[in-house]
């Protein structure tokens, strides 16, 4: 049940940090976001980044919500090894899908020093 619980929290934290990329409300920090050279270069660089990335991190976030939500319905079930299968997955895939939130958020960044 903790990997389910894990792979919720994740995906809220995902949810968030995506939702306030999108709206330009999450500002240069020390903590949160996509802190890469090309985004931390400007304030400009980190909002074209993070609303770039916005529709990954929502895509990471859905697949942790689900299978959190999945690992729980399989431990209430009585299938713990379903429960651990499922957020391995939702944590592995999660965290993969932003290997390509990152990239577009570097080419979006980039592109504002043109």
């Amino acid at each position: 049940m903790d990997l389910a619980v894990t792979c919720l929290g994740i995906s809220a934290i995902l949810a968030v940090i995506g939702w306030a990329g999108a709206n330009g409300r999450l500002r240069r920090n020390a903590f949160a976001g996509i802190r890469i050279g090309s985004t931390m270069s400007s304030d400009v660089a980190w909002k074209a980044g993070h609303r770039a990335a916005a529709r990954w991190f929502s895509i990471a976030a859905v697949v942790a919500f689900l299978c959190g939500f999945g690992g729980v319905v399989a431990t209430i079930a009585g299938q713990p090894d379903v429960t651990t299968i499922l957020g391995w997955v939702g944590l592995g895939v999660a965290l993969g899908l932003l290997a390509p939130a990152v990239v577009v958020a570097e080419r979006a960044a980039r592109a504002t020093r043109r």
